[in-house]
């Protein structure tokens, strides 16, 4: 609006000017000036009004995070969105599970679980909570394997493909092959004489490192256990599995951390969350070749889903609550963490999620047993430590 009255007034000036008609000129350099700083004047105000009613107001949140959501928290574009869409200054440290202790939940404003096991044994120890927790994202355990492993899979007729995805359709055929001590090299792999086995997390230091222990005892079962007949025996042998795999990582995170640097020969299938390679795949850019062309995923059927589970402690917890399920943090959390949500099922799928062989929808997911199932399956798989 401004130019196109300085347009006006310079034409309008120029003709008067011409016809030497110099009062007129000025007072016409006067009324277009007032007009111009009115305009002017307004603009700004309302401006001024918008931004008012816009800006939110800035407050520092302290959260206490479970290690596999350190990358979405520390994620510089995460915590813009958080500042300038929802007024929130993330700052936080990480928990100790259901073991954190008093004075640190002083000073935080709430708790981000990376499974729901850990959240409901601190609810159980906390009571009195001021607010409930909420599921925010979830996630699945699935294998994580390589190129050449994964066709020697498919020829054995363990994995099967369903359009542009991997399933373990057989997994007993799988264990059959642990059970007997069979090697990689075995079933045509060339140089790979490491035994057949699906590696997994530490059962008693993780949620999903536990879940791993449950789901495979119901693969080798097919009933939830540790019950009658068959569903006892699994606990013996969730046992020698166990020693099988040799020292367990502490968790998952660390597990894949694992697998993707040193490679097939040294961890030829694993046992991990889905969304394990987006974030390492993010924070290590060194890795991404890697993680593109050698990473290949093969899904459970059913697979066991992991709930990520917030607690707040404040008014401000419950504000960044608000903000994790907003369809902004959503959409993200989704396209570069792969952090399943509602509505992530309707956002597009990133390329590399494709490459990798990350399902857009879970089929099916496998029934979490109850917990003091989870508690003897722990003590069967750590038996031998």
């Amino acid at each position: 609006m401004s130019r196109i009255l300085l347009i006006v007034f310079l034409a309008v000036f120029l003709i008067l000017a011409s016809m030497k008609r110099w009062k007129l000129a000025i007072g016409a350099v006067i009324i277009t000036t007032g007009l111009a700083l009115f305009l002017l004047y307004g603009t700004v105000g309302r401006l001024d009004e918008k931004n008012t009613e816009t800006e939110p107001e800035i407050e520092n949140v302290r959260i206490l995070y479970s290690n596999s959501v350190k990358g979405l928290l520390n994620d510089p574009e995460f915590r813009k969105m958080m500042k300038t869409r929802y007024g929130l200054v993330v700052t936080g440290a990480r928990h100790n599970g259901p073991d954190t202790a008093a004075d640190a939940l002083e000073t935080a404003d709430g708790l981000w679980f990376s499974g729901g096991l850990s959240a409901r044994r601190f609810a159980a120890r906390h009571t009195g909570l001021p607010y409930p927790a909420r599921s925010v994202f979830y996630t699945a355990l699935v294998c994580y394997t390589w190129p050449d492993i994964a066709r020697t899979l498919i020829q054995n007729g363990i994995v099967r493909v369903r359009g542009h995805h991997r399933v373990l359709a057989e997994p007993a055929k799988l264990w059959r092959l642990t059970d007997e001590g069979r090697t990689w090299a075995a079933l045509g792999l060339r140089d790979q004489n490491g035994p057949v086995i699906i590696r997994a997390a530490h059962p008693g230091r993780s949620d999903s490192g536990e879940l791993a222990a449950a789901w495979i005892a119901l693969s080798r079962t097919g009933e939830e256990p540790p019950g009658t007949g068959r569903g006892r025996d699994v606990l013996t042998e969730l046992s020698d599995i166990y020693k099988k795999m040799g020292t367990p990582e502490p968790s998952s995170a660390a597990l894949f951390n694992q697998y993707v640097k040193r490679g097939q020969w040294a961890f030829p299938l694993i046992l991990a969350e889905e969304n394990l390679f987006a974030g390492f795949w993010r924070e290590f850019p060194t890795y991404r070749d890697t993680i593109e062309n050698g990473v290949r995923m093969v899904i459970p059927d059913p697979a066991m889903r992991i709930d990520h589970i917030f607690i707040p402690l404040t008014p401000k917890g419950e504000r960044f609550l608000a903000a994790l399920q907003g369809d902004a943090v959503r959409k993200f959390a989704w396209s570069a963490y792969g952090l399943r949500s509602e509505t992530s099922a309707d956002q597009d799928m990133p390329p590399l999620f494709g490459k990798v062989g990350l399902p857009e929808q879970l089929r099916a997911t496998a029934p979490v047993p109850p917990p003091e199932t989870l508690r003897e399956l722990v003590r069967s798989a750590t038996a031998g430590e």
